[in-house]
């Protein structure tokens, strides 16, 4: 905390806006210096802090004072449904549960001990809270993805990690100004992007409610004038689909910066139409980089030539090409991405899934490099993405595995397979079985939050596999699209 705020500790400046609140900077650190108080009260100290919460003022309020109070946060939707929080809570060792009133008969439903968010933030200091210490390899967040297990699967990020992608960001980035985060509040993307802009002493605008859609977004973009939005590429095609920007006039936004899933060229061409005078960032990370890594503006010549590319390493940040037995490729030759980097996650909750991380030998010892598992190729010094090596996928800002979803339907008496495809933004189910779809859809549809929701089930008399006995999504996919056509 002192890095991110040792200039803004007294501060008038706006640091969180939502629609009915705004929180400057002194207010954030006081308040947050309070609760972390009473957290240490508790008598808890580098311990994981599950929090739950109805606003996202209160959610950042409380991260902040996680971390002051030397604990590590977790977040968890207060949508996210029951059995995923279960899995969440009980992965962690010696877990307390924070909550806001608004979701308190969650814990209360699941049967959990927790403590109430506005009775320790109301509590009274005397004097300054001093912060507590913590190491550069303790703990500062988990994220929990999907995993292939059909359990959630955490990413811890060490202090470090955050501290060295903070500053590889801020200085690729302008952040000192007021930014709207629109992306999934509790992905490695949003966090990422609320401490960037902390540093750089810039203003966060965030929505609570955004069930209006993009209406709403509109509404709010005019009423607050960010000019910087951060989110994924289906909040945009949402936004160019219902023609709110030819609608309404948005003259504020300078930069939109897009992450999450895989741009494409319709969707930077129709943004440049309606604004032509806004900057298009294409940024490419994961949560395993601890966010973004690679980015580049978009310009004319980038939307004619080709798909659009993911841009070149930022500060801090080393990618290497390689080929299946981890030897670099040639330039313009397509290949696994890895990458070295000083901000890497730590290990993974349950500590047995796989790390894929390994250690190349070089001159001068060993280098430590993440396999993402994503192929690319890079022309002159631009990188281009190709696809997925595997079968997962990122989806609605969130990454997915889709083996995660097989689990869940294979759990639905009288389904016998379940094989999960990934085509044109759809999730699609096919199972062999004997339920109905409509039926088979409720089912499931309660167990997974709402960005891995399948699109369709599709009932099939047998799934289609490859010479080795494996699911071949491929020929899947392709039997989807002959049963399309004869529709």
């Amino acid at each position: 905390m002192d890095y991110v705020f040792n200039s803004n500790k007294n501060d008038e400046t706006s640091a969180i806006e939502t629609e009915n609140r705004t929180i400057k900077y002194e207010e954030l650190i006081n308040s947050s210096n309070v609760l972390a108080k009473s957290l240490s009260d508790l008598d808890i100290y580098k311990r994981p802090v599950v929090l739950v919460m109805g606003t996202i003022e209160n959610y950042l309020l409380a991260i902040m004072s996680v971390i002051i109070s030397g604990n590590y946060f977790i977040l968890v939707e207060k949508n996210t449904p029951i059995n995923r929080t279960i899995s969440i809570i009980r992965s962690l060792d010696n877990p307390i549960v924070l909550v806001d009133i608004s979701c308190k008969s969650i814990m209360e439903n699941l049967g959990v001990e927790y403590e109430i968010y506005e009775e320790l933030i109301e509590s009274k200091m005397d004097g300054n809270y001093v912060e507590k210490e913590t190491l550069g390899e303790d703990i500062f967040t988990i994220i929990y993805t999907s995993g292939t297990t059909g359990h959630p699967k955490g990413v811890v990020i060490s202090n470090y990690a955050m501290v060295s992608r903070i500053a590889s960001m801020k200085d690729s980035c302008n952040f000192e100004e007021r930014i709207m985060v629109v992306s999934a509040f509790s992905t490695i993307l949003s966090i990422m992007s609320f401490f960037c802009i902390y540093k750089s002493h810039g203003t966060i605008s965030i929505m609570n409610d955004k069930g209006g859609g993009p209406a709403s977004l509109v509404r709010f973009i005019q009423d607050k004038h960010p000019s910087m939005l951060i989110g994924t590429p289906s909040w945009i095609y949402m936004f160019l689909q219902y023609r709110f920007i030819e609608k309404y006039k948005i003259d504020s936004l300078k930069r939109i910066c897009l992450a999450g899933s895989e741009l494409k060229k319709d969707l930077v061409k129709r943004l440049k139409g309606e604004i032509p005078d806004v900057e298009v960032i294409n940024w490419y990370g994961a949560t395993e980089t601890v966010g973004v890594i690679i980015g580049i503006n978009i310009k004319e010549t980038n939307i004619d030539s080709g798909s659009i590319p993911i841009g070149t390493p930022y500060k801090n940040v080393k990618i290497h090409i390689r080929d299946d037995v981890a030897k670099e490729v040639e330039n313009g030759e397509i290949g696994e991405l890895y990458v070295e980097t000083d901000g890497l996650y730590s290990n993974y909750l349950p500590e047995s899934e796989n790390r894929n991380i390994i250690f190349m030998k070089k001159d001068n010892g060993f280098s430590c490099e993440y396999r993402t598992g994503d192929l690319v190729k890079k022309i002159g010094d631009t990188i281009y993405y190709i696809g997925r090596i595997d079968n997962q996928i990122k989806h609605k800002g969130y990454r997915i595995e889709l083996e995660e979803i097989d689990k869940m339907v294979e759990q639905v008496e009288c389904v016998y397979e379940a094989a999960t495809v990934y085509y044109e933004d759809r999730i699609i189910v096919f199972f062999e079985g004997e339920v109905d779809e409509g039926f088979l859809a409720d089912i499931v549809n309660e167990k997974l939050p709402v960005y891995m929701r399948p699109y369709e089930y599709i009932r099939i008399k047998k799934i289609i596999r490859n010479n080795n006995g494996k699911v071949d999504r491929k020929q899947l996919v392709e039997y989807y699209l002959r049963e399309r056509e004869s529709v």
